[in-house]
């Protein structure tokens, strides 16, 4: 009986010994093994999953959307200049009266100088509800692409006009149609520039509106007014073919269908994170729908007479 379970218990020191010896292995077999370079999605660190969320911020093909951001500057240059336009133009004018020693009051071209300076700012005041609800249904550079032919259109009639009355009313319709360049540049910086990127260079169309003032200061006022208008003339035209080479805001093209979105949104950003875009584009075009909607009501008859009894006024 003795021997039985001497043999018994020398079996079961054997076999715990060869289990030992199995796992030992199985360790070492383990701890050769290479790590992968690659870990997987749930083996990473709180500090590289901040810095990948950073990375993916600022990803995006940037040359495009900097080129966005510089054909939204030219449209606020354009608005600059048309600002800045009224000085040059009246110091001109005073130049030529003194010339001519003219007599009349000096009460009507101070007058004159007052209404052709104060009607751009005042044509803005009308225009900007306006181009607001047309930018969000026509879309920004559509919107943009009409709004600078008629404005290049005005340059013109204005250039060559002589009488006093049209010149004023030219100077209102300015900027009721220049203040599109600041709503509608705006709304296409939004749509096409990324955050990340968004926050640096949204104060550059800003700086650009001072510039277009400078600028037709400089050439107005040191050369001749004629000058001037014919650098306002050629900004304009400079801004529709920069305007034309792009395509229209993803948000607006997000009507048409998901496809026209992301290849309007491709272009500007990359194809690169375009689904995380892509939800944020749907939800600016369902905002921007409704918006339209509850500004029609500026289209009803008694908002109609309202306006025409502020333009008789």
């Amino acid at each position: 009986m003795s021997k039985e379970i001497d043999s018994i218990a020398s079996n079961d020191q054997n076999t715990s010994r060869k289990e030992k010896k199995t796992v030992r292995v199985r360790m070492e077999s383990v701890s050769e093994q290479k790590i992968p370079d690659h870990p997987g999605p749930y083996s990473i660190t709180e500090e590289e999953l901040q810095k990948r969320l950073e990375t993916n911020a600022s990803t995006g093909r940037k040359i495009t959307q900097i080129y966005s951001c510089f054909v939204v500057s030219m449209g606020h240059l354009t608005f600059g200049t048309c600002l800045g336009w009224a000085s040059p133009m009246m110091f001109q004018e005073a130049e030529t009266r003194s010339q001519e020693q003219a007599t009349d009051n000096i009460d009507d071209f101070a007058s004159f100088y007052t209404w052709m300076t104060a009607l751009v700012p005042l044509g803005a005041c009308f225009g900007f509800g306006v181009w607001t609800v047309t930018g969000y249904k026509n879309g920004p550079r559509k919107t943009l692409l009409v709004q600078t032919v008629i404005y290049l259109v005005l340059w013109i009639f204005l250039l060559f006009m002589g009488a006093r009355k049209l010149m004023q009313a030219s100077r209102f319709f300015l900027g009721f149609f220049g203040i599109a360049y600041i709503v509608c540049g705006q709304m296409l910086m939004n749509d096409t520039i990324v955050i990340a990127l968004l926050k640096y260079l949204r104060i550059v169309p800003q700086i650009a509106v001072l510039m277009g003032v400078f600028l037709v200061q400089l050439t107005g006022i040191f050369t001749q007014s004629h000058n001037g208008a014919m650098t306002c003339m050629g900004i304009t035209v400079v801004t529709f073919f920069l305007l034309f080479i792009m395509p229209e805001s993803p948000v607006h093209m997000y009507q048409r269908g998901e496809k026209h979105a992301e290849d309007s949104l491709s272009w500007y950003v990359g194809r690169k994170n375009i689904s995380d875009s892509m939800r944020r584009i749907r939800r600016d075009y369902e905002y921007r729908r409704m918006n339209v909607e509850d500004k029609y009501m500026l289209n009803s008859s008694v908002v109609k007479k309202e306006y025409l009894l502020l333009l008789e006024l």
